[in-house]
């Protein structure tokens, strides 16, 4: 791996980093990974054609490691990451973490879009069962795998807050007081000097999901 590479993620309308929760696990990534990069920001609205003549695609993150060499989706990325740049090791120790909120994010995306009455309260408990599982995998535990951060937390503490931003701005939904593992690990994420490092508003998320959000039921 070169000494700095580029990172192509989603930018925000004023220039800085937008909200994309894919873009923000790359960039949490090198950031453990201590790995000298350069982000660029893309606007997804009006991508420029020199961008899509070396990502054909159009999406977002993209890698450039070399001239010739444009790694693209979040998985095969942070793949090469960890096979390129062993130390710190983010591999989960336990098969099982990473089995862990697999279906956190399309409950989540399901609820907030959701525009039938019918079907909300149905979603709404959906949402929590994925919030309690996790919950209950988190007892005892610091980060999802044990007392070291691994690439599971990475990926999904983004989704994490897209969830508690936009499900409760625009649904009025709040995580279970009950869910107190759920809510410390939150607290602890957000504390990390990499989340610091790669931050973005509220406000930037709630924009992202205005367009396609669903009224509270």
């Amino acid at each position: 791996m070169t000494e700095s590479i580029d990172v192509y993620v989603k930018g925000h309308a004023s220039g800085n980093l937008g909200d994309c929760p894919f873009s923000h696990r790359v960039l949490l990534m090198l950031e453990e990974k201590k790995v000298s990069y350069k982000p660029h920001y893309i606007d997804l609205k009006a991508k420029p054609d020199w961008f899509l003549a070396k990502n054909p695609s159009g999406t977002v993150p993209v890698l450039n490691v070399d001239e010739d060499i444009w790694i693209s989706d979040s998985d095969t990325i942070c793949e090469f990451l960890e096979n390129s740049r062993r130390e710190p090791c983010l591999i989960p120790e336990n098969d099982s973490t990473c089995t862990l909120g697999q279906s956190f994010f399309g409950s989540f995306a399901k609820y907030v879009k959701n525009k039938s009455k019918l079907d909300e309260k149905h979603l709404k408990h959906a949402l929590e069962d994925e919030i309690k599982m996790l919950d209950e995998a988190l007892k005892g535990k610091v980060f999802l795998d044990g007392p070291k951060l691994c690439s599971v937390d990475l990926g999904l503490y983004p989704k994490i807050r897209h969830m508690i931003v936009a499900a409760g701005h625009f649904k009025g939904f709040a995580v279970p007081a009950e869910c107190s593992n759920f809510l410390k690990y939150v607290e602890l994420m957000e504390s990390q000097q990499s989340v610091k490092n790669v931050f973005y508003p509220d406000s930037y998320i709630i924009e992202g999901w205005a367009s396609k959000a669903g009224p509270k039921l």
